[in-house]
């Protein structure tokens, strides 16, 4: 795999714009963007009733957590009252207060938990589609790299998290720890929040730097960088800003697919700087890819495009094969 992937650089990134947007103007105003934007920024697109595209940058902060409902479609809401429950979410009578109030209230509603039942989630997206509701939830999980995501967004929103492992009873406790969030971006690999930075948030930045630049490897046996990476992704989320390219009428009036050809570009974007890309060009022995290529209109694949189908292709088979062995033989 390594011989066919290759690292994103400046050279191919430029390749990929012009060849996703084959439009100049688009072009001047993805690089522009990305002229904004520092390492950890995020870029956002944005449909507007706007004559003109503007590109603006605002505080906000990235959390890499995984919610496969949104299915890329985007939920992005202003002023949305929110809870957060460090726990499970077992029943709908422990949240039917805030349900209720949401259905009522008519306005943006978000649950952020560790767990929430598969009835639960069914019960909000049923609801959400009849249009009594528009609320959403994030499942924060409980794994080594969210182990610390409540207590960042409990410093980040300066609210009352309602904690199982305190004693706190969720339906009791929501009642009175509800919040704003002013803005959200909710997709499907992450969401983005904005909020205004505050000496609580620096003096947590800074706190988590120096567990960093302190951190003893000797003391504490950790050979692959784990607990470093980990802190890193953690000062990452807390550090970050959010890129927003609002997209007007005048460029819709040269193209009517801006929108969606320069989101889709920054969707393909993330994968490739993170995993890599693999030119198709030279590849026509991956005969494996053959459909996602005819049903794509990209030169380039990730490799996580390509990880993906391997995987789809070994459980259809029902061969058991790990990315390693299916990427090295089907290239070869």
């Amino acid at each position: 795999m390594s011989r066919q992937c290759h690292r994103l650089d400046s050279k191919k990134f430029k390749l990929m714009v012009r060849h996703f947007l084959d439009n100049e103007n688009l072009e001047k105003i993805v690089f522009k963007a990305f002229s904004k934007s520092s390492p950890n920024s995020q870029i956002k697109v944005q449909k507007t009733n706007r004559e003109k595209t503007t590109i603006s940058k605002v505080s906000g902060n990235s959390f890499q957590v995984e919610s496969p409902h949104i299915a890329g479609n985007d939920w992005d809401k202003k002023n949305v009252k929110s809870i957060i429950i460090d726990g499970e979410i077992e029943t709908v009578g422990e949240i039917h207060h805030f349900l209720k109030k949401a259905s009522d209230e008519k306005c943006p509603h978000l649950i952020i938990a560790r767990k929430i039942s598969k009835d639960i989630q069914s019960t909000i997206l049923l609801n959400n589609d009849r249009g009594t509701l528009d609320c959403q939830f994030i499942e924060i999980g409980y794994t080594q790299q969210t182990a610390h995501t409540i207590k960042d967004l409990e410093i980040i929103f300066d609210c009352d998290v309602v904690s199982q492992a305190k004693g706190d009873v969720i339906s009791k406790s929501i009642k009175n720890s509800e919040f704003i969030i002013k803005h959200i971006i909710l997709r499907d690999r992450n969401f983005i929040v904005s909020v205004e930075k505050s000496e609580k948030v620096n003096n947590h930045i800074h706190e988590l730097i120096f567990q960093k630049n302190n951190f003893d490897v000797n003391l504490i046996h950790d050979s692959e960088n784990i607990v470093i990476n980990l802190l890193d992704a953690r000062i990452k989320s807390l550090s970050s800003d959010l890129c927003i390219i609002e997209v007007g009428n005048d460029i819709n009036l040269i193209d009517n697919r801006a929108f969606e050809k320069m989101d889709k570009l920054l969707r393909i974007f993330i994968d490739a700087s993170n995993f890599g890309i693999v030119k198709m060009k030279n590849n026509k022995k991956i005969k494996l890819l053959d459909f996602l290529i005819k049903n794509s209109d990209n030169k380039f694949l990730t490799q996580r495009q390509i990880f993906d189908a391997c995987i789809t292709a070994s459980k259809t088979c029902k061969i058991l094969i790990n990315s390693g062995t299916a990427l090295t033989n089907i290239i070869e």
